[in-house]
């Protein structure tokens, strides 16, 4: 199944399912690994893991309403970094749970949690962890993430971050070289 069709999946059951409370829950997607998504080492490959991970941001956003939000004001979600721990590979046809959550915010930065989970409620394992910035634009300028939240009517601070994620989450990018 193509990558499209899993976001047509994913996007009528967010626009239709149970809404989330942010930041509260987690958007959860259930998946399985597909012929199209192995590599030569025959497990997923890595680059399908951020494409399922980009997945589980949307479903997050349409069903705590932000993505909504903030695409009518014209704006919109942009990746400024991540980081991902692999720990046991997703082999063909395995089924494996997506977990997305926001885990706090900084001033112009939203840090998204990724587990990918295999196994039995109960004695789930991790296969993959991710942290994800995402900075939203509009008109060629950063949001202030305490403005998009307002979009939602949502006016607490942020869960705390400890000291290492927070300066992950503002870091500047390193500079360019000249080419």
């Amino acid at each position: 199944m193509s990558l499209w069709i899993r976001f047509l999946i994913m996007l009528l059951r967010a626009c239709f399912g149970r809404r989330l409370r942010f930041p509260d829950e987690a958007s959860v997607l259930h998946g399985r690994v597909l012929p199209n998504d192995l590599d030569l080492n025959v497990h997923m490959t890595n680059s399908r893991y951020l494409a399922v991970m980009d997945l589980g941001r949307v479903d997050f956003g349409v069903r705590t309403r932000l993505l909504g939000k903030l695409l009518a004001r014209r704006g919109q979600p942009v990746v400024g970094g991540m980081r991902i721990s692999f720990r046991r590979p997703l082999a063909p046809l395995q089924r494996y749970r997506l977990e997305t959550a926001v885990i706090g915010w900084t001033e112009h930065v939203m840090i998204f949690r990724h587990r990918f989970l295999v196994g039995s409620p109960g004695t789930e394992e991790v296969a993959a962890e991710a942290e994800v910035r995402t900075l939203y634009l509009h008109a060629g300028r950063k949001l202030p993430v305490q403005e998009v939240l307002e979009m939602i009517g949502y006016q607490r601070p942020s869960p705390s971050l400890d000291e290492a994620l927070a300066y992950w989450a503002e870091r500047p990018r390193p500079a360019r070289a000249d080419m």
